[in-house]
């Protein structure tokens, strides 16, 4: 045990090698978007963002373990920066285990809290069968409250993975044509993704807050398009841990004229209509004009983004630039900047729910609904994997504006 650690790699030395231009285009400095790419080393205000983020998180799990266990936080951190849980014997003297024993001494006491002879007599469920089982439906209950999982990426079309823009558009369309249902609980779970796609989204979720009260539930994050969709709802519930904000927007296009030079021994020749007719073909760099074009777009995006955040939250649109530039907060954080209303889990927000309607006795309904069988298999065969390559390869061929977060964070 020695505290949390969050690591992002640095690839422009490696894209270089490989004669791979990364062209970043964005509004402003912000904290993180497309570094990794662009650089060797993060700047001061993505280490600023990273170092409080880690801090953050373990000023929610430390103080959680300390509660738990009775100890002090402060004699905890002294242990962890020191080195000093390292065996068995170190946990049981720090507090943070009740007792040494053997698996069979474990099995012995499992049985005697079953009530049991012999430990092959203890009725386990698998954890898998735990984490799906469901509660029984009261589907005479006159109330219904639906729970809508945004969970993954945001992304064009109406394919079943992540969040399809199209799709899930129809999905709350469906949800506010049943007048049975009194109140939406919105699960997010998305890192943002198409701004095409999130704006899509956010128009049909618009039109249900004004039909029935939507509250917002964040799980491990909800960041960039993810908050774009969700900042409007009638309350926001976050876990401490979340990772949300990101309010930014940034554009980054590969150009390979090196490698096909310099590895591939290709020469290009474009014949066009236009000056700028080739621009999106990764075989030459960005002119000035060009990026100033692109740039254009970011920043219009940019100033929308901050305007719904300002009028989602009732904030000044001023302070939400403040808050935004891309950086990324915890959930706890988000709390004290004015990004979420309260700290509390996808129950919490389905009890408010349900307060807020006056809803003593109400059914939960999901959306989307899990596929069939066969939906499943169809969808398998319409994405194969060389297929998903090809696609990616084509998105990568034209200039992009992106609201998502820029990396992936893994603490461990």
């Amino acid at each position: 045990m020695a505290g949390l650690c969050a690591q992002s790699f640095y690839l422009k030395d490696l894209l270089d090698k490989a004669g791979i231009n990364m062209q970043l285009i964005r509004h402003g400095k912000y904290k993180s978007a497309g570094e990794m790419y662009v650089r060797n080393s993060p700047s001061e205000e993505n280490k600023e963002q990273y170092d409080r983020m880690v801090r953050s998180m373990w000023e929610t799990i430390g103080s959680v373990i300390a509660e738990g266990r009775g100890i002090d936080l402060a004699d905890l951190d002294r242990k962890i920066d020191n080195l000093e849980l390292c065996l068995p014997a170190d946990f049981l003297a720090a507090g943070l285990v009740d007792g040494v024993i053997t698996r069979d001494s474990l099995k012995q006491r499992l049985a005697a809290l079953a009530v049991v002879k012999d430990f092959k007599d203890v009725q386990f469920i698998p954890f898998a069968d735990y984490a799906n089982a469901k509660a029984v439906v009261n589907f005479r209950a006159r109330d219904k409250i639906a729970v809508l999982y945004a969970n993954g990426e945001i992304v064009d079309g109406i394919l079943p993975e992540n969040v399809a823009g199209d799709r899930f558009a129809k999905e709350i369309d469906k949800i506010r044509s049943d007048k049975g249902i009194k109140a939406v609980v919105l699960r997010v779970n998305s890192p943002g993704g198409s701004v095409l796609a999130s704006e899509k989204i956010k128009h049909e979720l618009d039109l249900l807050c004004k039909q029935v009260p939507v509250i917002a539930s964040y799980g491990d994050m909800a960041a960039s398009g993810g908050y774009w969709i969700s900042n409007g709802c009638t309350k926001i519930f976050s876990d401490p841990t979340t990772l949300t904000g990101s309010i930014g927007v940034f554009g980054l296009v590969p150009e390979v004229s090196k490698t096909l030079k310099n590895v591939a021994r290709v020469g290009v020749f474009s014949a066009k209509s236009h000056k700028h007719a080739d621009m999106s073909r990764l075989t030459r760099p960005f002119d000035q004009t060009e990026y100033n074009y692109m740039l254009r777009s970011i920043e219009a995006i940019y100033d929308s983004f901050t305007g719904i955040v300002a009028e989602g939250r009732g904030m000044d649109k001023k302070r939400v630039d403040e808050i935004g530039q891309g950086r990324v907060w915890t959930g706890a954080d988000a709390l004290t900047i004015g990004l979420v209303d309260e700290i509390g889990t996808l129950e919490d927000a389905v009890q408010y729910a349900a307060s807020s309607i006056g809803a003593s006795d109400y059914c939960v309904l999901e959306y989307p609904k899990p596929l069939t069988g066969m939906e499943s298999f169809l969808a398998s065969i319409g994405q194969t994997a060389d297929h998903n390559y090809v696609k990616a390869f084509q998105n990568m061929t034209k200039p992009q504006v992106i609201a998502r977060m820029p990396w992936q964070i893994v603490v461990y």
